[in-house]
């Protein structure tokens, strides 16, 4: 996929997951694209993972054990 260095109105900027399972997203993701993760404290005791190929941000997730895992899409 190419490097975006902007955005058109209405186009899809960003992607996170929302899953139960970040460790195993980790995982999965890392080995399917080569993803890097930084993980980033949030206020009540979570953790906001931003994902990173050859040194870009490309998309985020969070741990939550509320609903099925699901990507959420942004424009």
């Amino acid at each position: 996929m190419g490097k975006r260095e902007s955005y058109e109105p209405g186009t899809f900027c960003w992607v996170d997951l929302s899953t139960p399972d970040a460790e195993g997203a980790k995982a999965f993701y890392g080995d399917l694209f080569g993803w890097e993760f930084r993980d980033d404290e949030i206020p009540g005791d979570g953790v906001y993972t931003m994902c990173h190929a050859r040194g870009d941000a490309v998309a985020a997730m969070v741990q939550q054990d509320v609903q099925p895992a699901h990507w959420n899409n942004y424009v």
